[in-house]
């Protein structure tokens, strides 16, 4: 395959256009002037674009990383010749997926062809990368499964169906279905086969313990029985004793009735000691109201009282008012003139004021002891004192009327209790008579009240409670906890029954067991022949390898003698692509990491250019930047290398500097 012309909308390229010939192709292009933009251009419209990938260790997709600079979608075209035809390959980009619309055009026919980027270069993509497409410090070739059934179909009858990487993934995603610890089958039988065993041991757990409590609700119940007939018989005895008590009580309160019964037929009737009680109460208050008939404050006799009024008006009635004051101006005036005029006024003013200071002093007394008289019956004057008496000696007639009434109402009453009470001769003892009869009448009222409540009591101590006894409060204790007891059995039972329905049926659950353990088995063996099949692909493995490696090693060993100018001859590969190396003329291996960072490119390229002569006969060979490390000796035999392989394939070999060219101008 031959690329003629590419034209790309990517990354930073704009619609730009690289022209390739046949052979050897040294594209000299700046530092971030598209030498990787074009390398994975060409990728892209070789296989496409992952719209799966996503970014990992900070490296962005290819979707993300060449999103055009201009903001257009992704697009380009490839022009090239393929087995002698002259195709055009164009890639477009749809809303959903960059560079997924793709058409294949024969241009000297104008055919649309289909395309498959598989059968175009001749490998898959992972096989194409890691053999035919070099990228700048990632010359290093790591296991693949899709490389490795290449690499063995070149020493079969040209099936590429067998790869030891696809067979030992899938025979080691078969026994981790069978031993993974999460979601293997056999993990997951043993966990529901554990399950089942515990559901089964816990049925028969259950089953047991149901048995012993259907035990204890049978030793309850006969228990509750035994206390419930005692309770009967002490109820039956309680109450027979009960009875008797009752009847007791209605002939002892029978008794008490008939005794006062006879003790109020010998006193008034109800009646007549009502209207007895109303007349000893009427006489007690008008006997009090006679006793309360005088006014208060007077004291002695109204005659004396008279007698003091008239004494009083004496006291006061002294005259003239007006002399002892005319004494006293006199005797002043007198003895003023004769201080002044005559010395014997003086004299008769002294006399004359002694006469008017005896005479206010004689009446002043006189005043006071009629005063003390009217203080002494708390009335202003003898007018009222006189009135005073008059109304006490009124009050006292009066009195004295309502005191003989009083008198003769009293005889006819104690002659009317004397009909009960023979010899009754006052108030007192017919008050005490009256209340005699008046609390046997009250007793009597009780007795019949207590002899009614003792027929009730008796009438009805058959459907009464019977009377609480220390043995009966035992027996009901009892009962009361066995009927607690029975109730918990119950509630136990019922939540065990539950458990037990809700686990299964016992018969299901061996049933159930035995079909676990049977598959269980048949997961073992099917593990034992995983085991054994792994091994016998490994064996498989190593006999073909022994035949397709050393053609690899070999053609690898030419090419890296060719690079190192003769240095190393001998490369050894192993499974993983962990190459070691020989120098020439003898000596042990030496591992890749003993070499310098330039050998192991040289040793890298050698092998992906024997992995491209082994499976990619015709596809176009990409290095971008892939002699960095090289010195120019090494480097010159390098272009010797890509030289000599360019008579066969088309090569790209993109460098930022103008060495290669040199070197090739010098070969």
């Amino acid at each position: 395959m031959i690329i003629r012309r590419m034209t790309a909308c990517f990354g930073r390229l704009e619609r730009e256009t690289l022209t390739l010939r046949e052979g050897l192709n040294v594209l000299q292009i700046p530092n971030e002037g598209g030498k990787s933009t074009w390398s994975e251009f060409l990728l892209a419209m070789l296989y496409g674009v992952d719209t799966a990938a996503r970014e990992r260790g900070g490296a962005l997709p290819v979707k993300t990383k060449y999103l055009p600079w201009s903001g257009r979608p992704m697009e380009g075209s490839v022009e090239l010749t393929h087995n002698g035809r002259n195709l055009l390959l164009v890639r477009e980009s749809t809303p959903k997926a960059p560079l997924s619309r793709v058409t294949l055009t024969d241009t000297d026919t104008g055919t649309a062809l289909s395309y498959d980027g598989e059968r175009l270069v001749g490998a898959e993509k992972s096989v194409y990368e890691r053999s035919g497409f070099l990228r700048q410090q990632q010359l290093a070739v790591t296991k693949d499964g899709a490389l490795e059934q290449r690499l063995n179909s070149l020493i079969t009858a040209g099936s590429e169906d067998y790869s030891y990487l696809s067979l030992s993934d899938a025979l080691r995603r078969l026994q981790n279905s069978c031993r993974h610890n999460k979601t293997g089958k056999l993990p997951e039988v043993e966990r529901a086969l554990a399950q089942t065993q515990e559901q089964l041991a816990r049925v028969r757990e259950l089953q047991a313990e149901l048995a012993s409590l259907a035990e204890q609700e049978h030793d309850c119940r006969k228990e509750r029985a035994l206390l419930q007939a005692r309770l009967e018989r002490l109820s039956a005895l309680a109450r027979k004793q009960q009875t008797e008590q009752a009847e007791a009580a209605v002939a002892a309160a029978r008794e008490d009735r008939a005794q006062w019964a006879r003790i109020c037929a010998e006193a008034p009737p109800p009646e007549v000691l009502e209207r007895l009680e109303r007349e000893l109460a009427q006489l007690n208050e008008q006997a009090q109201t006679a006793a309360q008939a005088l006014p208060q404050g007077l004291r002695g006799s109204p005659e004396q009282a008279a007698r003091d009024a008239e004494r009083v008006r004496a006291l006061r009635g002294t005259k003239p008012r007006w002399l002892p004051p005319l004494l006293l101006a006199l005797g002043a005036a007198a003895l003023l003139a004769g201080f002044f005029v005559w010395t014997p006024l003086c004299i008769a003013g002294g006399a004359l004021l002694l006469a008017g200071a005896g005479l206010l002093l004689f009446r002043h007394g006189r005043r006071t002891a009629a005063l003390e008289i009217l203080r002494q019956y708390g009335v202003p004057d003898a007018d009222a004192l006189q009135r005073l008496a008059e109304e006490t000696n009124a009050a006292r007639q009066a009195q004295e009327s309502a005191a003989l009434s009083v008198r003769k109402r009293r005889d006819a009453f104690l002659a009317e209790v004397q009909a009960y009470l023979p010899g009754c001769g006052s108030a007192g003892e017919a008050a005490e008579y009256l209340s005699s009869a008046r609390q046997s009448q009250t007793e009597l009222r009780r007795a019949e009240q207590a002899e009614r409540l003792a027929q009730e009591r008796l009438s009805f101590s058959s459907a009464a409670p019977p009377p609480e006894t220390e043995v009966r409060r035992e027996a009901e204790t009892r009962l009361e906890s066995c009927e607690q007891r029975l109730s918990q059995l119950r509630s136990e039972t019922d939540r065990r029954q539950g458990a037990l329905s809700q686990l299964g049926d016992a018969f299901a659950l061996c049933a159930e067991l035995e079909r676990l353990s049977a598959r269980r088995r048949e997961l073992l063996q099917t593990e034992q022949a995983l085991i054994l099949a792994q091994t016998v692909l490994r064996e498989a493995d190593e006999a073909l390898r022994a035949e397709f490696a050393p053609m690899l090693c070999e053609q690898t060993g030419m090419l890296f003698s060719a690079l190192t100018d003769g240095r190393y001859d001998r490369v050894l590969l192993d499974r993983s692509f962990v190459v070691s190396v020989c120098e020439t003329g003898g000596g042990s291996p030496r591992s890749l990491s003993r070499l310098s960072a330039g050998t192991q490119e040289q040793l890298y390229l050698a092998l992906r250019l024997a992995i491209c002569k082994l499976l990619l006969p015709d596809a176009p060979l990409v290095l971008d930047d892939a002699l960095v490390f090289f010195d120019d000796r090494r480097a010159a035999q390098a272009l010797k290398v890509l030289k000599a392989e360019a008579k066969t394939r088309q090569i790209l070999l993109f460098t930022c500097q103008s060495r290669e060219k040199r070197l090739l101008e010098s070969l």
